[in-house]
């Protein structure tokens, strides 16, 4: 299901191969500055030339012997219509504190609390986030995401419970040109932007996927079983023709849960803070500080097993199973949150949680605790 019409097809002949370099680059337009990213497309019959909704980036398309210059020729002969299609974007919401992120279509403020520990969480209208300031955007998209997991995913089960179908895995993925899709094995992905749309957006989206799955087409079956899941087709499609693009911009669209990364920057943060303690420690103390840098290897060695137990979880498939199906006992799925966000001093709170959570990913490998979900 397209999310927004920006796409224009050019006429430009495709005459010979180029091995140019094909980096992305700042070109200067009557309207101001714009990056300008090339890709080249084995199946592109013609140049083409279109804009990124999520950050404004003109993207121009290469067949495979299209030149560089024939893509900047197109370019440059419609630098009218690319400045009018950025200029009309919406504003980006960056995501920070005092900022006003949508929940199924109504606003959250968001809520930074940097001296208090918990993950992120609502409550009371507001989005509540802890930890240190630089890493506030990445806890909200992670929570974001997660929660379209959570929302969609039963949506979706549902649905298919009503149309007498089985879906396969569902998958939350940041996708800038379809709000869903439905793939031949019955698989089924959808735009964790999605949690920030009306409930009943989010009910039509699920119903036209989970239509799919026994109608690989748009014919009249298709839509009348559409109809007959959900009772928004209508005010939905016009709401995401008007208002989706916002949700394109909202946030960083690169933004995504990765230990690895997680592991890397906060050790080092985490190890550079404790050793700077041990030297002033020691420089106060007058002595020699074997004593405390003792101490110090052991915080970290312990550190660093409890990431490694988090990055080998985390890219198996239980592992997002149990952490997109949150229950509010224990409040689990913060803990998680709270160490992918580099919380490493949450102490024996935080700690027998991640311990709990991953003796139920240990049980989800060999008995289902919950439906089986993916992500991506």
């Amino acid at each position: 299901m397209e999310a927004s019409e920006y796409g224009m097809a050019a006429v430009l002949p495709v005459r010979r191969r180029s091995a140019e370099s094909l980096e992305s680059e700042i070109v200067s337009l009557p309207s101001g500055a714009a990056r300008v990213e090339w890709r080249r497309d084995a199946r592109a019959r013609r140049v083409s030339l279109r804009i990124d909704p999520s950050d404004g980036a003109v993207i121009v398309t290469l067949p495979l012997r299209a030149s560089r210059r024939a893509g900047m020729s197109l370019l440059m002969g419609h630098v009218d219509w690319v400045s009018r299609r950025i200029a009309a974007l919406p504003a980006p919401v960056t995501l920070a504190d005092g900022a006003e992120v949508p929940i199924g279509g109504v606003p959250h403020r968001i809520c930074h609390h940097p001296d208090r520990r918990g993950g992120t969480w609502l409550e009371a209208g507001a989005l509540h986030v802890t930890g240190q300031v630089e890493f506030l955007p990445r806890r909200v998209t992670d929570f974001l995401r997660a929660e379209a997991g959570r929302r969609l995913s039963a949506l979706a089960r549902a649905k298919a419970a009503q149309a007498g179908v089985i879906p396969g895995r569902i998958t939350i993925k940041d996708t800038t040109s379809r709000w869903g899709s439905c793939a031949p094995d019955g698989a089924l992905a959808f735009s964790w932007r999605l949690v920030m749309a009306p409930d009943f957006v989010q009910d039509y989206v699920a119903a036209h996927e989970v239509a799919h799955l026994r109608h690989m087409n748009h014919g009249a079956a298709f839509w009348k079983l559409v109809a007959a899941l959900t009772a928004h087709t209508h005010q939905s499609m016009a709401w995401l023709r008007h208002e989706g693009p916002r949700l394109l911009r909202v946030g960083d669209a690169a933004g995504f849960m990765d230990p690895i990364f997680s592991a890397g920057v906060f050790l080092a943060m985490f190890s550079g803070k404790l050793a700077a303690e041990s030297v002033i420690q020691s420089l106060d103390a007058n002595d020699d500080g074997a004593q405390r840098f003792m101490v110090y290897e052991k915080r970290v060695r312990a550190a660093m097993q409890f990431y490694w137990e988090m990055v080998e979880n985390f890219y198996t498939t239980p592992f997002m199973e149990i952490f997109l199906e949150p229950r509010e006992k224990f409040n689990l799925a913060s803990a998680v949150n709270a160490v992918l966000a580099g919380e490493l001093e949450g102490g024996w709170s935080m700690r027998w949680r991640m311990r709990l959570f991953f003796w139920i990913v240990k049980l989800q490998s060999r008995w289902p605790l919950v439906p089986r979900i993916s992500f991506k």
